[in-house]
């Protein structure tokens, strides 16, 4: 009985929104508020600074996996293919910092 009345006693959820939503006089929507969110989480994801990654060493030999992958499949996974994915995104946020 105590947890009826309890629910019953707070208030709608539309309410809290409302309520929520209004900041200094200004009524800001959920969308924009979902908008300003997503754009300082990407402002913060995506380092301002050339060159920002790096292909990081392995923390293991090449042939650690040597049962399961061999070790110049490992090399090559890690120095071509890695490093690749790692230039393209520097060149993407190179791009991306000249533009601003």
């Amino acid at each position: 009985m105590r947890i009826s009345i309890a629910l019953m006693s707070l208030p709608a959820a539309s309410a809290w929104s409302t309520l929520t939503m209004k900041q200094s006089g200004v009524n800001s929507s959920r969308r924009d508020m979902l908008q300003k969110g997503a754009a300082l989480a990407t402002s913060i994801a995506i380092p301002a600074s050339a060159n920002a990654y790096a292909v990081p060493d392995l923390l293991y030999p090449f042939e650690a996996l040597e049962p399961y992958i061999d070790a110049p499949t490992m090399k090559i996974h890690h120095d071509k293919h890695h490093a690749t994915y790692v230039a393209n995104i520097n060149k993407a946020t190179e791009a991306r910092t000249s533009a601003t």
